[in-house]
């Protein structure tokens, strides 16, 4: 280590004055402490003390002060600083022993690259710039060093990873952090972004997924749906057990939706000369789907019944007849209304 010698010069008078006045002359008022000994205040030229200072050692320096021919080894303790145009206004120095360990800040440098950091788009927040060291005079590091080839994001480096010179050690706790791989702030809102823009493509695709399951099992034609046949069909094996023809009735509801045209009937009332128990002359011209659909208004009574009274029911049937009619339909397919006229739900238009 290099030997660095400071003259000094007592008998500086004290104040903010004096002091003033020394510094304009190029020397900086100090002070010498430690160990036990009595404090000496004195000044030294401003030049000699930057010399000492910028060597490799730096504010770390082990500094030989010539105070009135007697030598004593200390080292920097404290500089202060002008605040605006950062000018040494007064430097302490503290008395050291060669054998006795002594605690300063030394600076951490930070070697080596991160490369999975980077690829990452993160990057290294070293939090931890000097590192308080216990250490004899002679055995002080300029600086120490931290590699950060493997580090990762979300992992740290730590105090307990720096390699110190033999006859140094930490002062603070070895799981102290000094650098960490951090994602930055506009990458983390790239990221949700991303994320978000991804979540709703997702949504909408689970959307029109559900949409198309859903028109599978209840649209027409669809798994599930019952149209207008399977219910026809239903009351048409029910009527057909209980010995009763409904194909009539069936098609009145046909009729309603459009399915059946509406014939016309040529001649005579058709209805009249059903009421009045006469059958149609040869001359008449209605199709057979004409005299249905006249049949289909619930006038025309089952074989066996003499006349249409206020007991009967729907499609001109007897109210039990009717029941049991539409118990055997329930069996075989959705509920009925029998007051109800309008078209079963999920039939054709």
């Amino acid at each position: 280590m290099e030997e660095l010698v400071l003259e000094t010069e007592l008998g500086r008078p004290t104040g903010t004055r004096p002091s003033r006045r020394l510094r304009h002359e190029g020397r900086v008022p100090g002070i010498v402490y430690g160990l036990g000994a009595d404090p000496v205040s004195f000044t030294v030229d401003f030049r000699e003390l930057r010399g000492v200072l910028t060597t490799d050692a730096g504010i770390n320096a082990i500094i030989n002060l010539d105070v009135a021919g007697d030598t004593q080894m200390s080292i920097v303790k404290e500089i202060q600083r002008h605040p605006v145009r950062q000018e040494v206004l007064h430097v302490d120095f503290l008395r050291v022993d060669p054998d006795v360990e002594v605690e300063v800040d030394v600076p951490i440098i930070l070697i080596g690259e991160a490369p999975e950091v980077t690829q990452a788009d993160g990057i290294v927040d070293q939090t931890l710039f000097s590192l308080p060291v216990l250490a004899k005079p002679g055995s002080i590091p300029n600086e120490v060093t931290l590699d950060i080839s493997g580090l990762t994001v979300g992992d740290s480096k730590r105090v307990a990873d720096i390699v110190l010179p033999q006859g140094a050690r930490p002062a603070i706790e070895l799981d102290e952090s000094v650098a960490s791989g951090v994602i930055t702030r506009s990458t983390l809102e790239a990221i949700a972004e991303e994320e978000a823009a991804e979540a709703a493509e997702l949504a909408e695709a689970l959307g029109e997924a559900g949409e198309g399951v859903e028109g599978e099992e209840t649209g027409p034609g669809g798994i599930g749906a019952r149209g207008s046949d399977d219910e026809d069909d239903d009351l048409l094996r029910a009527a057909e057990e209980l010995g009763i023809d409904l194909t009539a009735g069936l098609r009145r509801q046909q009729a309603d939706e459009g399915e059946l045209a509406q014939a016309s009937v040529h001649g005579s009332d058709l209805q009249d000369v059903i009421a009045a128990g006469n059958e149609p002359s040869d001359d008449d011209t209605a199709e057979p789907a004409a005299a249905d659909e006249i049949l289909s208004t619930g006038t025309a009574l089952p074989a066996g019944e003499d006349d249409v009274s206020e007991s009967k029911g729907v499609l001109g049937l007897p109210a039990d007849a009717l029941s049991e009619i539409l118990g055997a339909a329930e069996d075989l397919g959705p509920e009925i209304d029998p007051d109800d006229d309008s078209p079963g739900e999920g039939r054709g238009e």
